[in-house]
């Protein structure tokens, strides 16, 4: 009886079992008709039916990254590579989700698995390579686009990544070859056509700029960010009122974007209309009140309110801070006494096909900005500095006059120190950001957008400067 009872048990276990590819096979329909939740369901009953496969587990968790449920996910894809050790496949799809997820570094150690395993899979190195972008290592980002494109990369993302990991790095006539290539690949696709209308304007190639942002504009008309580039084109050739509709119509909309009451804010203080300015700015920080890039801007403008006010009364200029060992106005990015910048822990998006630049996903949040630090009260920075005294000085020590006559709102001074600074020492990284934030207060933002360059090219991690070149291009119109 006993011997009856458990042949009867093996025969429905085994019954059962004999389900599990069926039960799988309807998962897969599901998942091809996008009906996520049928699909797990369908996955579950498989899998409680004692199948163990791994492409159930690989499809169960396709579904569930559609459904939003991350972890989920990753469990389902950990479950089905702990089955089939060897399936390079599997590692990527775990690596495409823990890029989802923004794990970059997790990303990378099982797409070096997958390429280990199977080389030639291009969609590991085009994975591989955004995944670096995201970190900020643009070297190895490039590297791995150039594999992808080896293997037969055939969608055109790998030229789109290495484009924008060469704009990155200031190689602006690369980014424009490599988003070429994209556009002729896929003329439709906006995003390639946003950055290479990006490295164009840091070319001066501004009807170029504007040629691809037009053609944008007619394919996704829908896109805010369209808008507010094209009219960044528009304001980088003068033609300031065309810029200021663009941006009105990118706050049509989309009236909860930060970013589009700070482009229409800037753009009034390019027409020098600053109260509308001063509005827009508000409520620009009221959407984001943590955004330093905002700050910055709206201290300049009641820089330009409060010169209106004093005009207006016939007062004369305030006294000067610098010389009477005060604060100066909470209006400069680069530090007094700055140190080399060290990399971030916060990963450094390369442009990842974003509405302004394109490719290796998104940039996250630039750091505090720092104010220019006064020395104590005891011993303030004279108004001027004599000649004889910055003779022999070294490269540091120009850098630090510089510093000390832009805080004093002396502005061609400055230059000439830092000036020596770089020609005493060609690759300062330091002498570089604070020159071009004095041609951006001079509102010479293509000299300005070329020493943000030079300083991160020497120094890719110098997030200052990062800002600093940001800022630049939002007051030129270059987004």
């Amino acid at each position: 009886m006993l011997r009856l009872t458990a042949c009867l048990l093996c025969a429905m276990l085994l019954a059962a079992q004999g389900d599990g590819p069926a039960l799988k096979s309807r998962g897969d329909e599901f998942l091809n008709a996008q009906q996520w939740n049928q699909a797990v369901d369908a996955y579950d009953r498989s899998i409680a039916s004692g199948y163990q496969h791994s492409s159930v587990y690989k499809n169960r968790g396709a579904a569930l990254v559609m459904l939003g449920r991350y972890e989920q996910a990753r469990e389902s894809y950990s479950r089905a590579i702990k089955l089939r050790l060897d399936d390079p496949v599997l590692w990527l799809e775990r690596a495409k989700l823990y890029n989802l997820t923004r794990k970059y570094r997790d990303a990378i150690d099982d797409l070096d698995q997958t390429i280990r395993l199977k080389p030639d899979i291009a969609a590991a190195w085009v994975e591989r390579a955004y995944a670096y972008g995201q970190i900020g290592k643009f070297e190895e980002a490039i590297s791995s686009c150039s594999n992808a494109i080896k293997f037969g990369e055939p969608t055109g993302r790998a030229y789109a990544l290495r484009g924008a990991a060469w704009e990155r790095l200031g190689e602006h006539q690369k980014a424009i070859e490599d988003f070429t290539r994209t556009i002729e690949m896929d003329p439709n696709d906006v995003k390639p056509l946003m950055g290479r209308s990006l490295a164009y304007t840091a070319l001066e190639q501004h009807e170029k700029a504007l040629a691809d942002r037009e053609r944008a504009v007619k394919l996704r008309p829908e896109m805010p960010d369209v808008w507010l580039a094209r009219g960044g084109s528009f304001h980088q050739l003068g033609r300031h009122e065309e810029g200021l509709f663009d941006r009105t119509e990118a706050i049509r909309l989309n009236p909860a974007n930060p970013e589009a009451w700070l482009a229409r804010g800037s753009a009034y203080y390019l027409l020098n209309r600053y109260k509308e300015s001063d509005a827009d700015l508000q409520e620009a920080l009221r959407l984001n009140p943590a955004d330093s890039e905002t700050k910055q801007i709206y201290a300049m403008v009641h820089e330009k309110l409060d010169e209106q006010a004093r005009a207006e009364v016939g007062e004369r200029p305030a006294r000067d801070p610098v010389a009477k060992g005060d604060k100066p106005a909470d209006t400069l990015v680069i530090a007094q006494h700055e140190s080399t910048p060290q990399p971030s822990s916060t990963p450094a998006p390369v442009v990842q096909q974003p509405a302004v630049a394109v490719a290796p996903p998104p940039v996250q949040a630039t750091p505090k900005a720092k104010v220019i630090a006064q020395p104590p009260a005891t011993k303030p920075v004279p108004a001027s500095i004599p000649a004889v005294a910055v003779a022999p000085a070294s490269a540091e020590k120009h850098n630090q006059i510089g510093r000390a006559l832009t805080g004093a709102h002396q502005y061609e001074d400055a230059l000439t120190e830092l000036t020596e600074a770089i020609r005493l020492k060609p690759d300062f990284s330091l002498a570089y950001n604070a020159r071009g934030y004095v041609y951006m207060l001079q509102r010479k933002f293509t000299q300005a957008v070329a020493d943000f360059d030079a300083a991160i090219r020497i120094n890719p991690k110098y997030e200052n400067a990062i800002a600093n070149r940001q800022q630049a291009l939002k007051l030129a119109g270059a987004h």
